[in-house]
């Protein structure tokens, strides 16, 4: 923790930083990166997918981005317009049932 902080100090960061968030980070780096889920999960020891999912954190230019290109898809009309059903919710299948 001390060389952490030590660290931190130098490159003037004030928020707290600790090996827990700093696996965070490098998850997410990775993940950023394009780093296939495999290798990510090597990478940070974790021993299930979920476990790696867990530790992922979506930023909010990631959740502007795929908003904007499910809207794309709308106004492109490559997607049906029954909802639940060309969209994926499982919803004709409960129907069928």
């Amino acid at each position: 923790m001390n060389a952490i902080k030590r660290t931190a100090k130098e490159v003037h960061i004030d928020k707290r930083i600790t090996p827990h968030r700093l696996r965070y980070f490098f998850n997410d780096l990775l993940r950023q990166a394009g780093v296939d889920q495999v290798t990510r999960k090597s990478l940070t020891d974790h021993v299930t997918d979920e476990m790696t999912e867990h530790y992922s954190t979506v930023r909010l230019d990631e959740k502007r981005a795929a908003m904007e290109a499910a809207a794309t898809k709308l106004r492109e009309g490559e997607v049906g317009t029954k909802v639940g059903t060309e969209v994926g919710t499982g919803a004709e299948n409960e129907k069928a049932a």
